[in-house]
């Protein structure tokens, strides 16, 4: 790919690490375009992202029958707005089309919209992979639509990006999609890659713990509200290890996000702080006065644990900090073991999670992380993600429509 190419990325809440790949992108002179579903909260982070957003600024309604006609008035009241972003849209030419889900269903309408050009799905959360059955997955209020959506995308797409364990899309979920899918186009797995600009240099001098002498742990990201994360978080706590929570949620504002989790956590445990959500560009040098950061703490596993991986792990060596994670994190722990930057434990162990880290200290860990952050930097692997878009055209070609 060395001649321009203009690659267009399609989303509601888009990932930061799939901003973090546009930045990367547009280093090696390609045009990156963002086609938002929604009012993203981090616009100085997409515009160094992107050349050009192009944002329909829709509220964010969860499609259902009780929902129908609110979404149906809004359309009407934003119609003039739609059409002429349509417009614009009309007058794009993509190299590739990158769709990425959650929703599916937000997918599905790209690969119709764009079908004469290349479509990439990028299943950022494969939602099969988080319910045993369809029944189960319907029971959580998960629309027949959007389930249907998934397994559209997986059989027509030209190519797949997926951030898992290389073999990820082996273990599609059946179960839930309704039938075998074997993956015939190009795809391609991708670590949350480290971006340069965000790193911080690595050192213990700021670190917190150097104040009161005890351990700080930092979680950034989504914060879960079931049971099996609340008692994962007394777990840790009631060791008097404090724990930093920086939540993080797609679609959400930084008051709504603080308001989700508002009174759901006990506020009499001093070791559970629960901090504003930071910008992408801040979060490294911010967390990075803790002493680790951790990948999760719910005190269950289940299939998900296994083939995901997640932006926080860029996020936590762009900060300088070794990593907590649990054993049956395979796709994570393939990656991290082989920089020893991280602690990998039992989810039986995280009762005594003091002990397991007074025998592994921080600052042994920290001096791997320089050459893990080079290695994983997303620079050094655009190129991988260059030849990709090149045979993904090359299958579309072939294919046709």
């Amino acid at each position: 790919m060395n001649k321009k190419k203009q690659i267009v990325v399609i989303g509601s809440g888009i990932p930061d690490m799939i901003s973090k790949m546009a930045i990367g992108l547009r280093k090696k002179g390609h045009e990156t375009i963002f086609i938002s579903l929604v009012k993203n909260q981090e616009t100085d982070f997409l515009k160094k992202a992107y050349d050009r957003i192009i944002s329909f600024d829709v509220k964010f309604y969860k499609i259902n029958l009780f929902n129908l006609p609110r979404i149906f008035l809004y359309g009407i009241k934003k119609s003039f707005k739609i059409l002429k972003l349509f417009s614009e849209i009309k007058k794009l030419r993509p190299f590739v089309v990158i769709s990425v889900a959650t929703p599916n269903w937000l997918c599905f309408l790209a690969r119709k919209y764009f079908k004469n050009y290349p479509f990439v799905y990028f299943p950022f959360d494969i939602r099969s992979f988080s319910y045993k059955d369809r029944k189960e997955a319907l029971s959580f209020g998960i629309p027949n639509f959007e389930l249907n959506a998934e397994k559209y995308c997986f059989k027509n797409a030209d190519g797949i990006i997926h951030k898992g364990g290389e073999d990820e899309l082996n273990f599609l979920n059946d179960q839930v999609l309704g039938e075998k899918i074997k993956i015939k186009c190009p795809a391609i797995n991708i670590f949350p890659y480290c971006l340069r600009e965000l790193m911080v240099a690595v050192n213990g001098k700021n670190k917190l713990s150097r104040e009161n002498k005890e351990i700080h742990i930092v979680y950034v990201g989504h914060i879960p509200l079931d049971e099996t994360w609340s008692r994962g978080m007394e777990a840790i706590t009631k060791q008097g290890i404090y724990l930093h929570l920086y939540g993080k949620t797609a679609n959400l504002t930084k008051e709504e996000d603080s308001k989700r989790v508002e009174g759901l956590y006990p506020s009499n445990n001093k070791f559970l702080c629960i901090h504003e959500q930071v910008p992408q560009e801040n979060l490294s040098k911010e967390v990075s006065k803790y002493d680790y950061g951790i990948y999760g703490y719910k005190i269950i596993g289940d299939k998900r644990d296994e083939t995901d991986t997640g932006n926080k792990l860029a996020s936590y060596l762009e900060a300088g900090l070794p990593i907590i994670t649990f054993d049956n994190s395979g796709a994570a722990n393939n990656i991290l073991k082989k920089y020893n930057v991280a602690v990998i434990i039992k989810r039986s162990q995280l009762r005594n999670l003091k002990k397991v880290l007074k025998k592994n200290l921080s600052k042994n860990l920290m001096k791997n992380i320089p050459r893990a952050r080079e290695e994983l930097g997303i620079e050094k692997n655009i190129p991988r993600l260059e030849n990709f878009f090149e045979q993904v055209a090359i299958y579309k070609k072939r294919k046709g429509n």
